[in-house]
């Protein structure tokens, strides 16, 4: 893969320089994507070296500058970074710099790449600034000139731009590249492997027969970062948080249910697939969060030790483009095994990396606490019970291509597990929905469409989640 190649170009040439990316891999927002290079011992921690090792950097294809920051959310989103990398000292270069010709401390300012000119008390535009108070101020002694532009100097407490030239206040830089879309032949992504084209998420589609592959058809990827730190849905806490400007697609909203949340941001993978016929089969996906996350990253362990740990787990959450193909909706919690979280999607679209499921307590986000162990099992237990109700209206729904007899058998297997769960016999209930799984793989005869809907990936997706969310998350720690 190119951005796996051009990654490793990258770490080399940091290496050589004495620096470091803080994060395994750049974070995205808004389809950039940015990392935070730190100094090691005897770096050179001039400006004009940071902006021709940002240069000569690429990620998937794009090529870096030293971060442009033009909008109030990007610049709290690259101060998020900064904090979060522990960069000592706090301040680094971004992408700013002055004219040399430049009279006084705020005239001649301008983006590097390009992206214009940029805004001061002295100069004052219509572009985003967010100078600290006094500043720019060309104040750094005889024996230096402050014009290139740094963040970090106030701190967390008091967050803005610095003209600098002290080199002793300098601990790093942030790279960001552009036009962050990833792309891949479909017919790789059908090897044993997969294709990873984030570095986080491998895709691995369904061999031809159970899909239609187009000669050329491809795969294509845009990530975007979320913060998501409150986790409270509306004044009740309990509605859907809807994702749609760019670039979500126009006109098919995300939406993502209460009961899931960043830890405490998530990632977004917008996947578009070109000249696919996902009739039959499911595709399988194994997200890796620490990734994008780095050491911050909730793990998806199957050894957890207690019902207070059911929740903090990184979860596979899937929504399809349009959101009507969905008998919830909105968007899916799909987990079917752990290690790193993975599940199973009947076709692509959107996917989110870095969420957890969050129990509620009349309307307000529960800690996750011992003393709240009780409540959380029911919680999970109640969860559970719902998507068998779905999975029951699923089975329902694929009347016209299943024949009567597969039919009948499937849907008394749901109620049997629907039935398990009621009495919180939970042991049984996993033996019925594993019984449900063998006949839908290996019994069941679906009758498939080209361009159809996928009644058998919708089963077989749903399926194995609750099997999951029985052995790992109910069984373990009920009552």
């Amino acid at each position: 893969m190119k951005n796996r190649t051009t990654k490793l170009t990258a770490v080399a040439l940091l290496l050589a320089l004495g620096t470091m990316a803080v994060n395994a891999q750049p974070v995205s927002f808004n389809g950039h994507s940015y990392e935070v290079v730190v100094y090691g011992m005897g770096a050179d921690k001039t400006w004009a070296t940071a902006n021709t090792t940002a240069n000569g950097l690429s990620f998937a294809g794009a090529t870096g500058h030293l971060a442009t920051i033009t909008s109030a959310a990007e610049d709290a989103f690259v101060e998020t970074l900064r904090v979060a990398s522990g960069v000592s000292p706090g301040e680094v270069w971004i992408g700013g710099i002055q004219a040399a010709e430049a009279g006084e401390p705020g005239a001649g300012w301008s983006w590097v790449n390009g992206e214009g000119a940029i805004s001061t008390p002295q100069v004052p535009l219509t572009s985003y600034s967010n100078w600290l108070s006094g500043e720019p101020n060309n104040d750094c002694g005889e024996e230096c000139t402050e014009r290139h532009l740094a963040i970090g100097l106030g701190g967390v407490a008091n967050v803005g731009w610095n003209d600098e030239g002290n080199l002793g206040n300098i601990g790093g830089y942030v790279v960001e590249y552009d036009d962050v879309d990833l792309e891949a032949d479909a017919d790789d992504c059908q090897e044993s492997a997969g294709c990873n084209l984030t570095g986080g998420s491998t895709i691995v589609l369904p061999p031809d027969g159970v899909i239609d592959v187009e000669a050329g058809a491809t795969i294509t990827q845009t990530t975007i970062t979320i913060d998501d730190t409150d986790c409270f849905r509306g004044p009740s806490g309990l509605e859907d948080l809807v994702l749609s400007d760019p670039p979500f697609i126009a006109g098919k909203p995300l939406h993502i249910p209460y009961f899931l949340c960043g830890s405490p941001n998530f990632v977004v993978i917008i996947t578009e697939s070109d000249g696919i016929d996902f009739k039959d089969g499911t595709i399988e996906i194994e997200n890796d969060p620490q990734v994008f996350f780095g050491s911050s990253a909730l793990p998806c362990d199957i050894l957890i030790t207690g019902g207070e740990s059911l929740q903090p787990q990184d979860v596979v959450v899937w929504q399809p483009t349009d959101r009507n193909e969905v008998l919830e909706k909105r968007a899916l919690e799909l987990t079917d095994d752990c290690g790193s979280s993975r599940g199973r999607l009947k076709k692509l679209s959107y996917l989110a990396v870095g969420m957890h499921i969050q129990t509620r307590m009349s309307g307000v986000p529960t800690p996750d606490t011992p003393s709240n162990a009780e409540f959380i099992e029911g919680e999970f237990i109640s969860l559970t019970l719902d998507k068998t109700k779905i999975l029951q209206r699923a089975t329902q729904n694929a009347k016209f291509v299943l024949s009567k007899t597969d039919r009948k058998k499937l849907y008394g297997m749901v109620k049997t597990i629907r039935k398990k769960i009621g009495k919180g016999d939970y042991g049984d209930a996993s033996v019925a929905a594993a019984s449900y799984l063998y006949y839908l793989e290996n019994e069941a005869t679906f009758e498939i469409t080209s361009g159809g809907f996928n009644h058998f990936g919708n089963l077989r997706m749903r399926i194995g989640n609750i099997i999951f969310m029985l052995d790992v998350k109910v069984i373990p720690f009920a009552p």
